[in-house]
Parts: structure tokens; sequence; C-alpha cells
């Protein structure tokens, strides 16, 4: 409840701040699609999401203004050296069987976006919430100029076991808007 109520604040502030914008929101979404990829010998760890934006409010002149794919993770204790993420677009169509049958994706070689480690929520008992910004990737597959086959995220320092039972945690947050003009 609380986690709704500071999403609905951010979209209105949002709004006022933008006086070309008309209408402003926050659209959420889990996962459709998830996987751990096995282990390549490279002790990269290899996660690959696919979100289904179908739902995402469409129209003339939307904008996205900011597009977070967020990860709470528990295991992460060492503020003074945290673990690097990175996050790729995914370049061609995958399901989960594809990926656990050839441990191969087609993934674009520039990095879309590293990581900004935050601590969780007082309340929370332990871990990080992992923030990756995909704004630029979320707009294109907004506006068509990109397909959306998800993206992968990598670390190295972080055990592919472990993300394996904390996929549940993943979500995509995009914040948006419709220009007046």
């Amino acid at each position: 409840m609380k986690h709704t109520m500071v999403l609905a604040v951010l979209g209105v502030l949002y709004f006022l701040s933008n006086p070309n914008i008309l209408l402003a929101g926050v659209f959420q979404s889990a996962p459709s699609e998830m996987v751990v990829l096995p282990d390549d010998g490279t002790k990269i760890a290899k996660v690959a999401f696919l979100f289904d934006l179908s739902k995402l409010r469409a129209g003339k002149n939307r904008q996205i203004d900011k597009a977070t794919l967020e990860w709470r993770l528990n295991g992460i204790t060492n503020e003074e050296e945290p673990p690097e993420f990175s996050v790729y677009a995914i370049t061609g169509s995958w399901t989960k069987a594809s990926v656990m049958e050839k441990s191969a994706l087609s993934v674009e070689e520039t990095k879309i976006s590293d990581w900004q480690i935050n601590p969780m929520a007082p309340e929370a008992s332990e871990g990080k919430l992992i923030s990756l910004d995909v704004t630029d990737l979320v707009g294109a597959w907004a506006n068509g100029s990109a397909t959306n086959y998800g993206v992968i995220v990598t670390t190295t320092d972080v055990a592919s076991k472990s993300l394996d039972s904390q996929l549940g945690k993943v979500r995509l947050s995009i914040r948006y808007g419709f220009r007046s003009n």
C-alpha cells in the first residue's frame, strides 16, 4: 500500500513539474518470462527477462519519462565493494525452454545500463534494491522503433544458483505521460 501511494505521488509530481504533460502515470510489470541461463564457464551469471507491455497505456504523443528494472536481492551485504550488474537488450525471440536447451541468447554488445544499489526499506530484514535504468530501450519498445525481446542482466559477483530463487522479486517500472503538442 505504501509503495503504491509513493508511486501515485511521484506521478502527480511529474505531472505538475512538466506543463506540457497532460496526463502522467506509472506502469509496473512483473516479467512474463524469466530464466537464469545455464553456467557457460565464464563465471558471469546471466538472467533473461521478458516484459509484456501490452497493457501500457497507448496514445498519441506518449512519452516514456523513466523506466527502471528493479530487483530486490537478498544476500548482498558488502557495502564497500557492492556487486556489479549490467543490462543488455536481447535481439531475438526466446522461451525459457529454448534458453535451457541451447543456453544462448542473441544479445546486443552495447551495455544499456549499469546498476545502482539502494538499501531496502527499513522494515526489510536484509537485501538490496538493484535499479537498472532502461528508459531508452523501453522508449524504443513503446514507440515501435525496437522490438521487445526483453533484457539480460549479468553479474560476476552473485552466484546463478542464488539468483534462481529470487526471480519473483523483479519488476519493470515505467513512468510515462502524454505531451500536449
